[in-house]
C-alpha cells in the first residue's frame, strides 16, 4: 500500500472516492467470509498529522474472529488495495472489529440495531453534553427514537451501540 509522504496535504476530493471504493472491495470480502463475519464500516479519515483506512468487521451470530482471522483479511484486504491501485496516501491500514464502542453513523446501522441499547450523546444548549441510553425504537433520516426520546440526528455528536461489556 502507498504511503503517505506530505502528512500536511489535506482531504481531498477524492477521499470519498477512496472511501467508497474501499468499501466495494471489503464488501466482496466479506462476502466471501460471510459464515464468519460482516462488514460494519469502512473509514477513511486523518487522524491527528496520519492518514487512516480503517475497515471494522463484526462477527455473525455464534462465530469468533481471532487474531489469526484479522491478520488473513488485512492481508487480503491489502493485496486487493494495491491490486486495485485507487488509494493515493494511507498512512495506516486498520482493520478490526467494530469493538465495544460501535459507532452507529449510517442508514443501515441505525436499521440494524433497532431494538438493540445504544447512548445517543447530544449536544445540548450552550455547549453542554448529555447521554440518552435506551432501546432504539426507530429512525428515520431526521430523527432517532431511543426508548421515549426523539432526538434529532443532527444534535447527536454521535450514536454508540451498548455492548454487554459497556451495559454491567
Amino acid at each position: 500500500m502507498k504511503t503517505n509522504n506530505n502528512a500536511n496535504q489535506g482531504k481531498n476530493a477524492n477521499s470519498g472516492n477512496t472511501e467508497t471504493k474501499a468499501r466495494l472491495i471489503a464488501e466482496r470480502l466479506s462476502e466471501k467470509y460471510k459464515d464468519r463475519f460482516e462488514l460494519w464500516d469502512v473509514l477513511f479519515e486523518k487522524t491527528g498529522a496520519l492518514w487512516y483506512l480503517r475497515v471494522y468487521f463484526t462477527p455473525v451470530k455464534g462465530a469468533v474472529l481471532d487474531s489469526d482471522a484479522y491478520n488473513t483479511v488485512t492481508n487480503e484486504l491489502n493485496n486487493a488495495f494495491d491490486k486495485e491501485d485507487f488509494i493515493q496516501y494511507v498512512d495506516i491500514l486498520e482493520v478490526g472489529s467494530a469493538g465495544g464502542d460501535t459507532i452507529l453513523r449510517t442508514p443501515e446501522h441505525f436499521i440494524k440495531c433497532i431494538g438493540q441499547v445504544v447512548c445517543a450523546k447530544i449536544r445540548g444548549e450552550k455547549g453542554k453534553t448529555s447521554e440518552i441510553k435506551g432501546a432504539l425504537a426507530e429512525y428515520n433520516n431526521d430523527n432517532i427514537t431511543v426508548g421515549t426520546e426523539i432526538i434529532k440526528l443532527k444534535d447527536c455528536l454521535k450514536v454508540l451501540l451498548e455492548t454487554q461489556e459497556n451495559i454491567i
